[in-house]
């Protein structure tokens, strides 16, 4: 349960709360019922930002990858068992891809574009590597 509250220094903080009901017995009073526990944690809104991770790392073994988002990116690194192509699309709608040629081994694309999918004719085993600054 995202939640949004205010800590004394005043300003918003976002909270992720994880509620849990177990039906037990207290140890105490030896009577059975439902015990309630709240734990919360604070994170910090850049966990939404994509530009925020250093990295984003995918790892694929078929004929068709789904589509990685993979938002300012500068490089992307595939290193992969055979060969393929990397279709890359500005939005995930766009009917235009641009297709590059990937051999086996490591291949070194820059400045991909924001949705990127691997295509091969047998099934390859690839790990898609997403790089920024």
């Amino acid at each position: 349960h995202p939640h949004y509250t205010t800590l004394p220094d005043g300003k918003p903080k976002l909270l992720f709360a994880s509620f849990r009901d177990t039906w037990s017995t207290r140890p105490d009073t030896k009577r059975e019922g439902y015990t309630h526990e709240i734990w919360a944690v604070y994170v910090d809104e850049s966990i939404f930002n994509p530009a925020s991770y250093g990295e984003l790392r995918g790892v694929f073994t078929g004929i068709e990858s789904k589509w990685y988002y993979v938002p300012h990116a500068d490089r992307l690194l595939v290193s992969i068992s055979g060969e393929a192509e990397l279709h890359q699309k500005l939005d995930l709608h766009d009917e235009v891809e641009q297709v590059t040629k990937l051999s086996r081994g490591i291949n070194v694309i820059d400045k991909p574009a924001t949705w990127v999918k691997i295509k091969a004719g047998a099934q390859v085993k690839a790990t898609i590597k997403a790089v920024t600054k």
